[in-house]
């Protein structure tokens, strides 16, 4: 993906948004990297702070489920996931339900085949999450419309940008008559 200035409309990337966010993200990379039992970066990784501060997009596997990568606010196109087994899915699904196991919690994606049981877990994991795309990229894939305030839990408003509530949070309803 192309890296530059958020005016350039042929680009896919821009600098995160303060030095704090670049050596947070940084911190992070480093941190999958030293451990490579645990992490794996599939894709990206890269950063560069010679003419901004870029993070590029990234994709970090992981294996283990007290990762602090899952449990923390990562700023930048940095995403960790956790591959488990399709019969540890109810086992996942209590997890990611306990308050305990992150005050951040975000989107979601779902791949499957089987409209009923995309309807149940998509009603189950509706408690956790703010969004939830099936059989899509994900929703934080809408250039430039992915909110900072899209999560739920400590991770923001739980509204998805562009939507009727997000709009509503930052505006103020007045009524005009005329007579």
């Amino acid at each position: 993906l192309k890296s530059g200035p958020p005016t350039d409309p042929t680009v896919m990337n821009t600098c995160v948004e303060s030095k704090e966010a670049y050596l947070l993200s940084r911190q992070w990379l480093n941190y999958a990297r030293s451990n490579p039992k645990t992490h794996k970066i599939i894709a990206g990784g890269e950063i560069d702070s010679s003419r901004g501060y870029f993070v590029g997009p990234t994709l970090i596997q992981t294996n283990d489920l007290n990762s602090p990568m899952l449990k923390s606010s990562i700023p930048g196109p940095v995403i960790t996931m956790l591959v488990y087994p399709d019969d540890a899915l109810e086992s996942m699904l209590s997890w990611l339900e306990e308050p305990k196991t992150s005050k951040y919690v975000g989107s979601c994606a779902v791949w499957a085949g089987d409209r009923k049981w995309v309807r149940w877990l998509t009603d189950r994991i509706l408690t956790v999450v703010s969004n939830v795309t099936i059989n899509e990229k994900g929703s934080g894939l809408g250039f430039g419309r992915e909110a900072v305030s899209s999560g739920n839990r400590s991770a923001g408003t739980g509204e998805r940008t562009g939507s009727v509530e997000n709009v509503m949070r930052w505006t103020v309803v007045k009524e005009v008559w005329r007579m």
